[in-house]
């Protein structure tokens, strides 16, 4: 029997973290990808295909960029096209899936679940480091997640699935791929489920359906040439170059993939979290009693398998797309536990407190810009090819300027291409076609920029705290 004080207790702690998600909210600064990825939708919203004036020089990008989440993109191009190119229009999007994931959620477990353990579920997902940061961020990894559980929701709910709910299944699967290639996870793991049960023919139908969602990856892709440039701006992307692929590289794939889940606090308390779970699940033999956690558990580690062949490197965030598994695996072993349950209770406070005090750290308000770099910005004219930071597109591109991202010229210099000298710099700039560069200090340490005329780039505007440089070319 649950005490009215537990209640009390599990309730206040929801409340908290609500309100802590709610604060992290407000005056949520730009993320890189929010105008990395923005950039493509806003293309898209405009010609109806995507191009990237921030990738000028990259492989053809600023006539049309084929690498990009296909579905997700287009997601916000409609949303760009309803309303404005505004960053926070398009923050809101992951924002709106996690909306509904959480509704997603309570319908998929409220059958295994007590009231209080739902609670405990949303405490344990809502202070999440990374689904803290991912659902205001414009990324993909939400709406993956939540296509995800809508895959699994049709495939693993019942012991027993009808057929026509795997293809359901499947065709969601699809969906996440779509968005972002590495949906292909839940394609992968409901293949897998399936065959694991000795469903050898639904399994195989469940990856042809799910084929088509990898399919929509080349819908803009017309022609030979077209293929050949994909090929190359795909081979070359910075996420992509240099990282080892073929069958000898699998198992080490698979044994790296710890590296996803030991990497911050966070990751590492809700690392310990699950490990705890696990521990009191098979000591007290809580799957022979409980079918349910052993669906969820069996589902949540195929997808954690594919992830770790199919995803490029180790990156953190794509953590998030288990852990409503995972939690849920978790919320139901502390449900059931006899024992057990204390240790669950005690470090996943401990999980809480950690994330907790690293989102409040990690998520502070401020400015979308500066003072002097919303001044330069009002000093070039519309029309100009300007080379900045990527967060200045959101100012750049309803000013009516194109805007290459300098991180063009940070990889050139990475890649030994471009010697890391003003001269070379500006004289590159040139190559693009650059009107105005804005120089920040990174730029300024990387390739020992002074504030003086550098070939054909003389500086016209130095910001009062020395943040910003702008620099304007002579014709």
């Amino acid at each position: 029997m649950i005490s009215v004080k537990s209640k009390n207790i599990t309730w206040f702690v929801l409340a908290t973290v609500f309100i802590a998600f709610i604060y992290s909210l407000i005056g949520r600064p730009i993320h890189i990808d929010d105008a990395w990825l923005g950039e493509y939708s806003y293309w898209w919203a405009q010609l109806g295909y995507v191009k990237s004036e921030a990738l000028r020089g990259y492989f053809g990008a600023e006539n049309k960029l084929f690498v990009y989440h296909k579905l997700f993109a287009q997601q916000g191009g409609l949303l760009i096209r309803a309303t404005e190119f505004n960053v926070y229009i398009l923050k809101a999007l992951p924002l709106a899936y996690l909306c509904l994931a959480f509704i997603l959620g309570f319908l998929f477990f409220k059958k295994w679940m007590s009231t209080l353990s739902l609670c405990l579920l949303f405490i344990l997902v809502l202070c999440f480091h990374q689904i803290v940061g991912l659902s205001f961020t414009f990324r993909p990894e939400i709406p993956v997640m939540f296509f995800g559980m809508l895959a699994a929701y049709f495939l693993i709910r019942e012991e027993k699935t009808e057929k026509k709910f795997i293809f359901i299944s499947a065709f969601f699967a699809a969906i996440a791929a779509a968005n972002h290639l590495n949906g292909m996870v839940y394609i992968g793991a409901g293949v897998l489920y399936l065959w694991i049960q000795k469903k050898w023919l639904q399994g195989f139908i469940y990856g042809v359906i799910g084929f088509f969602g990898v399919c929509y990856y080349f819908i803009d892709v017309r022609s030979l040439e077209d293929l050949k440039t994909l090929h190359l701006q795909f081979t070359n992307w910075r996420d992509v170059a240099g990282e080892k692929v073929g069958l000898l590289q699998l198992p080490l794939r698979v044994l790296r993939e710890q590296e996803r889940f030991f990497h911050t606090p966070p990751e590492i308390a809700y690392s310990l979290l699950l490990l705890t779970s696990l521990f009191v699940y098979f000591n007290e033999k809580i799957g022979s009693f409980h079918k349910e956690t052993y669906r969820l558990l069996l589902y949540a580690a195929l997808v954690t398998f594919c992830l770790s062949i199919l995803a490029h490197g180790k990156s953190t965030k794509y953590i998030v797309y288990a852990v409503p598994f995972f939690m849920a695996f978790i919320v139901l072993v502390c449900q059931y536990a006899r024992r057990g349950k204390m240790a669950i209770l005690v470090v996943g406070s401990l999980y809480v407190l950690t994330n907790l005090i690293y989102n409040f750290n990690a998520f502070k308000g401020a400015p979308l810009f500066s003072h002097e770099i919303e001044y330069a910005a009002k000093q070039i004219p519309a029309g100009a090819n300007v080379a900045a930071h990527y967060p200045y597109i959101f100012l750049g591109i309803p000013l009516g300027q194109k805007v290459q991202a300098t991180v063009i010229y940070e990889d050139m210099e990475r890649a030994k291409v471009l010697p890391p000298t003003a001269e070379d710099f500006f004289e590159q700039a040139a190559k693009f076609n650059i009107d105005y560069a804005l120089i920040q200090a990174e730029d300024r340490a990387q390739f020992h920029i002074a504030y003086e005329k550098v070939g054909q780039y003389e500086p016209i505007y130095r910001g009062e705290q020395d943040s910003v440089w702008l620099f304007r070319r002579i014709r």
